[in-house]
């Protein structure tokens, strides 16, 4: 029997620079597309032989049809019977009530070119002086209520306001129990709840959208005392770490961040990846894609005062390579896919000293970098 040829269900098309431009978004290829191709994919929604193409074309033999379907199939825009699919398509099929627009979003997003800072900052600094950068905050309104002055003193206001992004760090190791604790407050499952007819969910220190909580925390150690470096997963209904990989070098987790070495001298980095299914199999609407996203930055938050509060120099970033990472942890990023980064080390000897803010007004200062 002839195999049977079928467009991809992850095409979309736009234009750039004047040119179609046609893009599967779960396997990241795209090429022009030309109106010939337009046509064989329009026609192939159902599987299709290389006679029936070329009879619906006409004028076109059929060694030329089969030769355009074999280049299409290699550039992942049409899947053949028979062969067994593209694993990245077979993933970003279980995304079907998102799709197209959450796996669009997620799989663009995904390709970032980092380029060195000063350069960058340069270009920053020239548009600067024609666009000048936007205000931090809005202007008054006519009318206006002035609120009580507080003291901000209660252990969490304290965290919140001693929070700061650390970007040099002590030369002491990380005590174990003090990232334990970072770990267990982030991620740890504090109960579970049973939902009628559904099961038992978990419920942890940050929401989740229907309680799906579809974010996984990731150790890399590379500095922590009683702790072998490597590279885990943390458990949280266990409240065990999981071996991923104990072949993790500082030079490994500098590549992991272009652009931002210090991850390299922190003692630990955490990442934050999202089980998608987990969320998707409740809400089957792509705006459920948001919800999956904030979640890891409540989680993030989270590690951050806590990690503050235990007198720890902490920081987060989203500039990852992600596919290095993901490679690094084995997961394919799609099904599970890295969000977000974090670390923590030791606080250094000589830290910038910030004024908290007095009654809600906040303080200038003349540095934000922290050394």
């Amino acid at each position: 029997m002839a195999n049977g040829y079928r467009r991809s269900r992850h095409l979309v098309q736009f234009w750039q620079n004047g040119t179609a431009i046609l893009y599967n978004y779960a396997s990241a290829m795209q090429a022009p597309a030309s109106s010939l191709t337009w046509q064989i994919l329009d026609y192939c929604a159902d599987w299709r032989t290389v006679s029936d193409v070329a009879g619906h074309l006409g004028g076109i033999n059929r060694r030329d049809v089969r030769r355009l379907l074999d280049a299409m199939v290699a550039a992942t825009f049409v899947t053949v019977s028979g062969r067994r699919a593209d694993a990245r398509e077979r993933a970003m099929e279980r995304w079907a009530g998102w799709n197209p627009s959450a796996g669009f979003f997620h799989c663009q997003s995904r390709q970032c070119k980092y380029v060195d800072q000063a350069p960058f900052d340069l270009r920053l600094s020239t548009k600067a002086v024609e666009r000048p950068m936007p205000a931090s905050v809005k202007a008054p309104a006519r009318e206006r209520v002035p609120l009580p002055r507080v003291a901000g003193s209660s252990p969490i206001g304290s965290a919140v306001l001693d929070r700061r992004t650390y970007r040099q760090f002590g030369r002491a190791r990380l005590p174990l129990d003090k990232l334990t604790e970072v770990l267990r407050l982030t991620s740890g499952i504090t109960h579970w709840l049973t939902v009628p007819r559904l099961g038992e969910v978990p419920l942890r220190s940050s929401p989740s959208a229907g309680a799906r909580h579809p974010v996984e925390t990731y150790l890399v150690a590379v500095g922590v005392d009683g702790l072998r470096r490597g590279t885990y997963r943390y458990s949280p209904d266990r409240h065990e770490l999981d071996v991923v990989s104990l072949d993790t070098t500082r030079a490994r987790l500098r590549a992991f961040l272009p652009q931002q070495p210090w991850l390299g001298d922190c003692s630990a980095a955490i990442f934050f990846t999202a089980v998608f299914e987990r969320t998707a199999w409740r809400y089957e609407f792509p705006r459920a894609y948001r919800a999956v996203l904030l979640e890891a930055g409540h989680m993030c938050q989270t590690l951050l005062l806590v990690a503050t509060s235990l007198g720890l120099a902490p920081f987060c970033t989203m500039a990852l390579d992600d596919a290095r990472v993901e490679q690094h942890l084995r997961i394919d990023g799609i099904d599970e896919a890295v969000l977000y980064a974090a670390g923590i080390g030791t606080r250094p000897e000589k830290a910038a000293r910030f004024v908290a803010p007095r009654g809600g007004v906040s303080p200038r200062v003349r540095t934000h970098v922290l050394s």
